[in-house]
Formats: structure tokens, sequence, C-alpha cells
């Protein structure tokens, strides 16, 4: 890299000649350009109700993939109490894990209990939320209040309108999709 200075009249020609594995990032300074990032799974509603370690492991590593997940981003994820044994054991060890009840919405209800729409605005600069259950719109418009931009993660279950019009975007995990779509034709014939 060569650059040219001017002071006054004169000019002075200076060459760097440093190769670029050698630099360093300043102390303090983070890599990523991107916003801090929660990331919020709804795991039932991924693979699309089908909680085995193998859809687990498949799903979480499209996931990862598809949103760029960051080694040191956070992520919550929540299943009922009869699949915890399931997915838990297939996700890695840093993600934080919320057991719901087995009732209706019961992983929904813990997921959205285990967060705090303020708390969530003062450390982080985006939400992903993995889901498409209508319950997590009014947790959204909060988000968005605060200033929070969200982003959807569609997997093999159906999306609410209400949620998916609410989010600022969406991402598809599209083997997700495929997989749910060719288990639900087998149930039906």
């Amino acid at each position: 890299m060569t650059t040219t200075t001017t002071v006054g009249a004169a000019s002075a020609r200076l060459s760097y000649a440093r190769p670029v594995s050698s630099r360093r990032p300043k102390p303090g300074r983070h890599r990523s350009h991107r916003a801090r990032t929660l990331h919020l799974l709804d795991l039932e509603n991924l693979v699309d109700g089908y909680v085995a370690c193998e859809s687990v492991e498949s799903v979480w590593n499209e996931y990862r993939q598809v949103t760029g997940m960051l080694a040191d981003e956070q992520a919550i994820v929540s299943v009922a109490k009869r699949n915890a044994k399931a997915a838990f054991f297939a996700l890695p060890s840093g993600v934080r894990r919320v057991i719901g009840s087995d009732g209706p919405n019961g992983a929904d209800a813990a997921l959205i209990d285990s967060i705090d729409a303020k708390r969530v605005a003062a450390n982080f600069g985006q939400v992903m939320l993995a889901s498409g259950d209508h319950i997590f719109t009014p947790t959204v418009q909060q988000f968005l209040n605060f200033g929070v931009p969200v982003v959807q993660v569609i997997g093999g279950g159906f999306s609410a309108y209400e949620l998916y019009a609410a989010c600022t975007s969406q991402l598809y995990l599209a083997e997700a999709r495929r997989s749910a779509l060719g288990r639900r034709k087998s149930a039906a014939g």
C-alpha cells in the first residue's frame, strides 16, 4: 500500500509492506460489524413438532448457517417438558435451555417469560426469533418499540400472519421446511 501525503508544497511518498495476517484488531474493538444478536428459538416450531436428536441437530446446524450465528452470541431455546430430553442433549453446551409446560403454548410462554424486552434493548442490537406462533407478536412489538429490529426465522412449522407482518424481515430454513413437508405428505398418504 502506498500513500502520498502533502505538506505545504512538499510531498513525501511512504510505503507500507506489512502482511495482512500480522494485523491485529485494536483492543476493545469487536471484529463483527453486525449488531449483537439475541437468538430466541421455539424448537418445536422449527422442527414442526418432530423433536428427535437427529432433527434437532440438523435444524440447529442449518439455523447457525442461515443466520450467520457467531459463536459468542446468546441463544435461548425452549421446548415442552415432554421433549426436553431429546432436544437438549442434541444442542451445544452454551445454549440456554428453557422448559415449558406440556400444555398448549407451554414452551412459548416459558420463552416469553425468560426475557425482558427492556434488558434486551439495552444489551442487543437485534433479535432473531425462530418461531411462527402468534403468541410472540406482542413481544415483537415490545422489541420494536424499544428500537430493536426482529428477524423472524421460519423453519418447518407455519407462521401466523400477525407475527410475520410484525417482524422486520424473515429468513427461511429450506431444509427444515422440506423435511417437514415430507413428513406431512407421508403422514397424509
